[in-house]
């Protein structure tokens, strides 16, 4: 969550955790501030969960986690991932931009944050649709990386 006093504070915090599915036993805890991406702590979790003596089979998480670097830690102990697909990897270079999914923001390896989003219909499919996620015009104008980013001023690729 974002301060009401202080725009770039965060409060709050997050938590992640790896269960087994049928006794439903936590093997692992992280805690994290607000503004904490999911899945940075999923490689650790995983091995400390296997360290428990625990065979992992199969991981269940939600499309946050469909990231390649998480599927291919998953794919790495032989488990299987039943992550639902994120259309944005296939779109996104996501050692440029992260998603926070609790805030619906995305964010730049600048530090920059989306300030908007618009939703729209596709032109080819009426029942599709999309969204378009806007940072702030003057910090992408200022930004060193600006013409790798950007198609328009401030609008997310």
């Amino acid at each position: 969550m974002r301060s009401l006093i202080d725009e770039d504070a965060r409060v709050g915090y997050k938590t992640e955790f790896a269960m087994t599915t049928d006794e439903r036993i936590i093997t692992c805890v992280r805690t994290a501030n607000g503004a904490y991406t999911d899945g940075n702590h999923t490689k650790e979790m995983l091995e400390q969960t296997k360290k428990a003596g625990i065979r992992i089979d199969e991981v269940y998480a939600d499309k946050a986690y469909f990231i390649k670097p998480i599927l291919d830690d998953i794919k790495e102990i032989n488990a299987k991932a039943y992550i639902p697909v994120s259309e944005s990897v296939y779109r996104i270079d996501e050692s440029e931009f992260t998603y926070n999914k609790d805030c619906d923001q995305w964010q730049c390896s600048q530090g920059n944050i989306t300030e908007k989003k618009r939703h729209f219909k596709s032109k080819k499919d009426k029942k599709e649709t999309y969204n378009k996620y806007y940072f702030e015009i003057n910090q992408c104008k200022a930004c060193p990386i600006h013409d790798k980013c950007c198609k328009k001023s401030g609008e997310f690729i």
